[in-house]
């Protein structure tokens, strides 16, 4: 089993942009994070930040930033927060989700905006926008946590729902 503090210390130093940082939101201090750090890396047998200014998670690191948000929602899903970490901070959760250009230049925005009213919403989205098709590989490949996506198979533990249909009008005007 994955040593959550570890991965918390890995969100930390991603979402704050170094260790000084992260061991102020963590409450601990910078050599603990330096060695929660060592010791996934060492747990794992490879590298989960490069260290860069400010660090950035390896191909590793950014599977295992994903599986913690996973978590962290289904915990949420399952009323959880004693054993959730954020919920004693108030911060949301951030949610990945991949939507076409129609769908963000049309009734995205206004339908997260609504999300976003709510007193109780627990999420924070982060859009990406990319093609539908692409989408749904990135969904599979568990790069996001969401998409819109034109097809209509969920991904493997997922579930699909669908959200009605964006209608095309071919417009043209008669050059000179």
């Amino acid at each position: 089993m994955i040593d959550y503090q570890l991965l918390n210390a890995l969100s930390a130093v991603i979402s704050e942009g170094g260790f000084e940082k992260a061991s102020k939101k963590l409450f601990i201090t910078q050599s603990a994070v330096s060695r929660r750090i060592h010791q996934l890396e060492a747990k794992l047998g490879e590298p989960v930040i490069i260290r860069t200014q400010p660090p950035r998670p390896t191909a590793l690191g950014k599977r295992l930033l994903n599986h913690l948000q996973q978590v962290l929602q289904l915990e949420v899903a399952l009323n959880v927060d004693a054993l959730n970490e954020h919920s004693s901070l108030n911060t949301p959760l951030s949610v990945k989700l991949a939507a076409n250009a129609d769908s963000l230049a049309t009734w995205l925005p206004e339908a997260l905006a609504i999300l976003d009213t709510e007193s109780d919403c627990k999420f924070r989205f982060e859009v990406i926008s990319e093609d539908q098709s692409i989408a749904h590989k990135r969904m599979k490949d568990g790069e996001v946590m969401v998409c819109i996506s034109s097809s209509s198979e969920p991904v493997n533990g997922g579930l699909a729902s669908p959200l009605g249909a964006i209608r095309y009008k071919a417009i043209a005007s008669q050059t000179t």
